[in-house]
């Protein structure tokens, strides 16, 4: 765990629910310009930020974290404030919590945490990966619409002369897709 810009009473409370709990904590980080270079250091498994570190520095650095190397993040609150809540969300926070100290309630917090951002990482993979299927199913149709024009083809027989070259020269589909619509020819 690193803990980031609690206040040193907190941290002290926190520190020993954590044991309690069965987590170490790595670092406590109280400067947000130091934050991404000591999670990049230290590769905790999750990050815990007090709202009092809901400063716009600091919740600037929890976002850069979550887009270039992404943790589950916990922000724990003395109480609830929806702007807070708002910016904690966006910054890439996967729970928010009023705090609880006890080693029972941050272990489920913790696990809370880590499953959310799981799910999320999961979801964000089937995006990219979707995402990228349809670019190459676009790719593909281009071709065998150039193939269809230029050569006079039924959409059937373009796919398959694709497939064909595809076979023949051990290469992906889309790979031969790209390099016909590069040249213009089969």
């Amino acid at each position: 765990m690193v803990l980031v810009d609690l206040e040193p009473w907190s941290v002290d409370r926190l520190d020993v629910a954590l044991a309690e709990a069965g987590f170490q904590v790595l670092a406590c980080v109280s400067e947000p310009s130091a934050l991404f270079d000591r999670v990049i250091e230290l590769e905790p498994d999750v990050v815990i930020a007090s709202s009092n570190s809901a400063r716009r520095d600091t919740l600037e650095s929890l976002m850069h974290i979550g887009e270039r190397y992404p943790k589950p993040m916990l922000m724990l609150s003395d109480a609830i404030d929806p702007d807070t809540v708002g910016d904690a969300a966006a910054a890439g926070i996967s729970t928010y919590a009023v705090q609880g100290v006890s080693a029972d309630m941050l272990r489920s917090l913790i696990e809370v945490t880590v499953g959310h951002f799981r799910a999320r990482e999961q979801l964000q993979a089937e995006l990219d990966s979707t995402r990228r299927q349809m670019s190459e199913r676009e790719v593909i149709t281009r071709a065998k619409c150039l193939l269809m024009e230029r050569y006079g083809m039924t959409e059937a027989n373009a796919y398959t002369t694709l497939r064909n070259m595809a076979m023949a020269r051990r290469r992906r589909l889309i790979a031969v897709a790209r390099w016909v619509l590069e040249r213009g020819t089969v």
